[in-house]
């Protein structure tokens, strides 16, 4: 189990130094990261697992996501968004995959992520959480209503 979190960890090093290269974030804040981010994988790698471990492991990636986005409007620094912000995206659809994988009846939880895609840009793969989620909760007229008319918005 530890050596599937250390390489997660050892794979959010580029875009921790590129965070800390460009200015966004200093050395002590990265370190920080990392020690959160190994008690979050931690967490959801045991072998007990609790929903609120996934969520609130999403929420602690989204509010890094923010807080980039804020801090790049502050200095005015547009670029390596790819090597940034989609890596941490990935990451984020990675746990909601394992999440939904593992409570599929979660209505709330589908939804959350369904607005995580849309929210960041992420059509491909709210094609595909639209299509899980359909074929796992096609039987209830209100879910299929409500992501017709979401759709609708796209």
């Amino acid at each position: 189990m530890a050596e599937i979190i250390q390489e997660r960890i050892e794979d959010r090093l580029p875009e921790l130094e590129q965070l800390e290269r460009i200015g966004l974030f200093s050395h002590a804040e990265i370190k920080a990261i990392i020690k959160k981010a190994s008690d979050l994988e931690y967490r959801i790698q045991r072998r007990t697992l609790f929903k609120e471990d996934f969520i609130n492991y999403v929420q602690y990636e989204i509010n890094l996501l923010e807080l980039i986005q804020r801090r790049r409007t502050r200095i005015g620094y547009s670029f390596k968004k790819d090597e940034i912000e989609n890596s941490i995206v990935h990451r984020v659809q990675g746990v909601f995959r394992r999440a939904s994988a593992k409570w599929k009846d979660d209505v709330q939880l589908w939804l959350s992520y369904v607005v995580f895609c849309k929210k960041w840009a992420a059509k491909t793969q709210l094609s595909k959480v639209f299509s899980a989620m359909l074929a796992i909760h096609s039987n209830k007229p209100g879910i299929v209503k409500s992501l017709s008319i979401f759709l609708h918005f796209i």
